[in-house]
């Protein structure tokens, strides 16, 4: 626009200016002295730059707004999947016949477990329990091995492993058995150190030849004990986990179930070959 100085005051063109998309004001509500070309060409400059600065503000926030919808698409899609795996974060998570927490117990699982989570709705997740379908709430689920790290051994961890261990009393005896659903002594020791990243040989004779070598005196809760079949064998067959004050936590026979017994009972106390420490 062509600013010359005149003795009259003179209309700004254009009729309006828009900034941002909002109007500002029309000819007839805004005018300025002809006596001041460069005040009004200076004013004129700053409404377009700030109609560029708005503008782009607004381009801005459409971006801003598309970073938040990806990241909320991503953050949902962790139980979009099928068949995702996720690990238990809870010391004791039910696992329930029906997503309520008014339906059936079936079992449970225990912290830092892995569980296979089929779908996803309304904040419970479908697992397979039993070959049947079960479900566990998802508030106890995390997909971050991370968030259990607490299950890795280290120094000082034969407490936590007694504490895991405990979970399983009462579990019958079942020879071959490596599950909570039976055990038989091996498999239950295995199945308890497996759970902290630790795996085993599958029966006791080999599991004295693992880990560390510990003399009855120097015991230490967490300890493998490893027994001879019979008083006067050579040939080891029961393993179990010492728990402390002289006693240990095993699965000891058939018909019977896991237990916490003296290390001294019956016929343990003559039968006791070596203790091995993976911890």
């Amino acid at each position: 626009m062509d600013i010359r100085q005149k003795s009259r005051t003179e209309r700004v063109s254009p009729a309006y200016y828009m900034m941002g998309g909002m109007r500002l004001l029309t000819a007839k509500e805004f005018r300025v002295s002809a006596v001041q070309p460069r005040k009004r060409l200076n004013i004129i400059l700053l409404m377009k730059g700030c109609g560029l600065v708005l503008n782009r503000l607004k381009k801005l926030s459409v971006v801003v707004a598309a970073v938040f919808a990806f990241a909320a698409i991503g953050m949902t899609a962790v139980y979009a999947d099928d068949g995702f795996t996720a690990y238990v974060v809870a010391d004791a998570l039910n696992i329930r016949s029906a997503p309520s927490t008014d339906s059936d117990v079936l079992g449970q699982a225990f912290f830092g477990d892995a569980l296979t989570i089929e779908s996803v709705s309304d904040n419970w997740g479908q697992v397979s329990y039993n070959d049947s379908d079960a479900y566990v709430c998802m508030d106890y689920i995390t997909t971050r091995q991370d968030d259990v790290s607490r299950g890795s051994l280290g120094d000082g961890q034969g407490a936590l492993v007694l504490e895991y261990a405990k979970r399983f009393l009462g579990t019958p005896y079942k020879y071959g058995g490596m599950s909570p659903s039976g055990f038989d002594c091996s498999g239950f020791v295995g199945y308890v150190y497996q759970h902290f990243g630790v795996t085993l040989p599958r029966v006791a004779a080999d599991m004295a030849k693992v880990g560390t070598a510990v003399s009855r005196d120097e015991l230490q809760p967490g300890d493998i004990m490893l027994f001879y079949s019979k008083v006067g064998g050579k040939s080891i067959g029961h393993a179990a986990i010492y728990a402390g004050n002289g006693v240990m936590i095993h699965a000891p026979q058939t018909g019977d179930v896991v237990k916490v017994m003296s290390i001294d009972s019956g016929s343990y106390g003559k039968r006791f070959a070596c203790a091995r420490r993976v911890l």
